[in-house]
């Protein structure tokens, strides 16, 4: 399962890692970029898929965080991902894989680059991430990779200027959508994948709301393109907030015309 976009990818990732983990299920956590060093509860960072085996072995239920030791960046400990022959062998030790696909600096939305984000091979779920405190502020503080995210949004019709720009739920939906659903949903590479989008940081009534009016404004676009879906199958959408355990709001929407 890859963890992409922006607004939360690290959060969900350990959410659902815990829950797996009291299903009696191994996990692996892990990126194929950068994401934050493990807090110590997680225990030590195995840095080999023998390391992980050790770990995945003492309990029915366990989690094991794998990755390379990067070191500082802007403040805050890094790792990396494994070689590719490793993360193989990795995924054969555990039931899970949750993967951290991709990097936002720490920011509620991204628009990727070319060669962004890194999906391993044979990845059978997507995430999209984005959040929800984005609606409100400016551009400029709460967008990764601005320049493209302008772009975006300027060829949608909308007057973006240089200086301030206030992100609405339509943005946000415009941005999470041209970035990421739609070229999910058209790689033929992805035939198959099943989709999500999770939308973050719903801690109060007014985040729920806005997020209810992310997905309208996405499900419009999308019907809108009459997206001949050759790749990823868009499954559903989660509203969500890791506040006091998480809640969540979930709707399916099955795409795949």
């Amino acid at each position: 399962m890859a963890f992409t976009g922006g607004g939360g990818k690290t959060t969900a990732m350990y959410y659902l890692a815990r829950k797996l983990c009291a299903e009696g299920h191994r996990v692996i956590v892990t990126t194929t970029t950068h994401m934050q060093y493990p807090l110590k509860k997680w225990g030590p960072l195995c840095t080999s898929a023998a390391a992980a085996a050790i770990r995945l072995d003492r309990a029915e239920g366990a989690v094991a965080v794998c990755g390379i030791d990067a070191g500082m960046t802007d403040g805050i400990r890094k790792i990396t991902g494994m070689p590719a022959g490793e993360l193989d062998r990795c995924r054969t030790l555990c039931s899970y894989m949750l993967v951290e696909a991709d990097g936002a600096k720490m920011k509620p939305l991204k628009a990727p680059q070319k060669g962004e984000p890194v999906i391993p091979s044979g990845t059978d779920v997507i995430v999209v991430c984005g959040g929800l405190d984005a609606v409100g502020k400016n551009l400029a503080d709460v967008c990764f990779r601005q320049d493209i995210v302008v772009s975006i949004l300027r060829r949608s019709g909308r007057r973006v200027p240089d200086g301030i720009h206030i992100i609405t739920c339509a943005d946000t939906a415009e941005i999470l959508y041209r970035g990421y659903v739609f070229p999910f949903l058209t790689d033929p590479a992805l035939s198959g994948t099943k989709l999500y989008v999770l939308l973050n940081k719903a801690d109060d009534e007014g985040r729920l709301a806005d997020g209810k009016s992310v997905l309208t404004a996405m499900k419009i676009l999308i019907d809108g393109d009459a997206v001949c879906a050759r790749g990823a199958v868009l499954c559903g959408f989660y509203i969500t907030s890791f506040l006091n355990g998480g809640s969540f709001f979930y709707e399916q929407y099955t795409y795949s015309r």
